[in-house]
């Protein structure tokens, strides 16, 4: 079978799996070990539903995701990309087309990724395990989300959410190395809720999409690992060869962290107020009551990794600041800063909120 035939069956291929969350709904279908690998990374944000049917809003098409573990054959594709960025590695493939469906090639896992309207496809161009597929085919599910909520007027924060008491969620957002997922474990164990681990979407709810009780910040999470410090490690007493090695961390999956916090995970919740974290190990604790308006500017928070798959949506320009960016800009927000301990932050923290809710 040629590269354009195994595309052309896929678009026609049955998509039983019906993956929705309050955005919408997605469809899936294709080799079972990557469909469930595929639902098991998305936990706890989407719901799986086989009776519902697919919705077609004018924000959510009729998407339909093939997911294949037999190898098709690698194109010629000439023009370099960069396929995926983070803190730790940049992964650069390769794009082309191939009739009418354009094609991205992912070098370092062998996956192959394909789109043509509404209909998106991943296969692999070796033998390969589900568990290696699996990145491509969530990542393309969150920028697939992400893109279409940004064009409603939502903004992808830097950082990790929490609901301290199982009704609102705070935002826990600051730079690199300032101990928000830390704190975000400390929460955790203390009886938070799992919203977000380093990326939350924000968007403006209005009377009739939510509580009915005017406009209000709503913020869902992207179910990304988390990556934990050794003082995180000790504070939940797990070991230090727990997750994934990352340099000077290890990385922790949702449900991994949730297991072993003991915390459960929400799909969605309102945004009552921001954390700012600024850890220094060489500065006295401070802790100061303000709003988000006093923090540093609030672009430092937005997601600043160059997106995945680019490819999807080349013509996609990055939204400017609205409604959503006004909404956060009065919130309450509590700054946190130098050497403090995790049981004095929390109980801060929880002292705090009680004057909130």
């Amino acid at each position: 079978m040629s590269l354009v035939e195994a595309l052309e069956a896929s678009a026609v291929a049955p998509h039983p799996l019906r993956l929705r969350d309050w955005r919408g709904e997605v469809r899936l279908g294709g080799a079972r070990p990557l469909v469930a690998a595929v639902r098991e990374a998305c936990w706890p944000h989407v719901q799986v539903d086989p009776q519902v049917a697919l919705g077609t809003g004018p924000l959510w098409p009729s998407v339909r995701l093939h997911l294949g573990l037999d190898p098709l054959p690698c194109p010629e594709l000439g023009e370099p990309v960069v396929f995926a960025c983070s803190t730790v590695r940049v992964l650069r493939g390769h794009r082309g087309h191939v009739g009418a469906w354009t094609v991205v090639h992912n070098p370092t896992s062998g996956a192959l990724l394909a789109r043509r309207g509404d209909q998106l496809m991943v296969r692999p161009t070796r033998p390969t395990p589900p568990e290696s597929l699996t990145a491509d085919a969530t990542s393309l599910l969150r920028l697939l989300t992400r893109r279409r909520d940004e064009a409603a007027g939502a903004r992808l924060l830097h950082g990790a959410c929490v609901c301290p008491t199982g009704g609102d969620a705070v935002l826990l957002c600051g730079s690199k190395g300032g101990g928000k997922s830390t704190l975000m474990a400390a929460l955790l164990k203390a009886g938070a809720s799992y919203v977000a681990g380093d990326r939350t979407l924000i968007r403006l709810a209005v009377d009739g999409d939510g509580d009915g009780d005017g406009a209000r910040l709503e913020v869902t999470g992207f179910v990304d690992p988390v990556r934990l410090g050794p003082l995180a490690l000790e504070h939940l007493g797990l070991h230090a060869d727990v997750g994934l090695a990352l340099p000077g961390k290890r990385a922790l999956s949702a449900r991994a962290l949730c297991a072993a916090t003991g915390a459960g995970g929400r799909p969605k919740a309102r945004l009552q107020a921001i954390i700012h974290s600024a850890w220094r190990p060489d500065a006295p604790a401070r802790a100061q009551r303000c709003r988000v308006r006093d923090l540093p500017e609030l672009e430092d928070f937005t997601h600043r990794d160059p997106t995945y798959f680019d490819w999807l949506q080349a013509d996609s320009p990055r939204p400017a600041p609205g409604p959503v960016h006004d909404a956060l800009a009065s919130l309450p927000a509590l700054a946190l800063s130098g050497a403090y301990s995790l049981d004095s932050a929390t109980r801060e923290i929880l002292a705090w909120w009680g004057t909130l809710t």
